[in-house]
């Protein structure tokens, strides 16, 4: 039986919620059909979407305290695409950071600052604590990265009247 891409998103839509609310999905899996959803673009989004989130989101927030920062950082990156707020997500992950910013690495830091580049103006201001942090992290383990990756992390700080360290790799 063929289905079309809306058919077999409605299908989808439908099945995964019930299916991880009775069973004990894992880490990985969970993430990965998060963020497949929220990387869908909004023309194509069944209008049963948004109750799809509804389910979703209460249950990655209550996991992602448990998760590594592997599993946060593929969250963070699928966040980047999403068309919905999701803030019950987004300040999970920025509190997950927070609160294990020693246990960022290079990429996770860059993920992190790439997310809040997403925000709006209020909520990166709120956070301010955490960018202090990732400052003394990138101070701490001399990380640095490509000139393309400064370029985006310039134009954050420059949009939001914040500073985040970024050293250019040395060719």
């Amino acid at each position: 039986m063929a289905y079309s891409q809306l058919e077999f998103w409605e299908l989808v839509l439908a099945t995964i919620p019930r299916e991880v609310a009775v069973s004990q999905w894992g880490a990985e899996p969970l993430v990965k059909c998060f963020v497949a959803v929220a990387k869908l673009e909004a023309e194509v989004y069944p209008v049963s979407l948004p109750s799809f989130f509804q389910v979703m989101e209460p249950i990655v927030v209550r996991k992602i305290p448990a998760w590594n920062p592997t599993i946060v950082t593929a969250l963070t990156w699928g966040l980047l695409w999403r068309r919905l707020a999701l803030r019950a997500t987004v300040t999970a992950v920025l509190q997950f950071a927070q609160d294990n910013m020693a246990t960022y690495g290079k990429a996770e830091v860059y993920r992190l600052v790439r997310l809040m580049a997403s925000l709006d103006g209020d909520t990166v201001r709120e956070w301010s604590p955490l960018i202090k942090m990732i400052n003394r992290r990138v101070d701490q383990e001399h990380y640095a990265y490509s000139e393309h990756q400064c370029k985006l992390v310039e134009a954050f700080c420059n949009r939001f009247g914040v500073h985040v360290r970024m050293d250019v790799t040395q060719k």
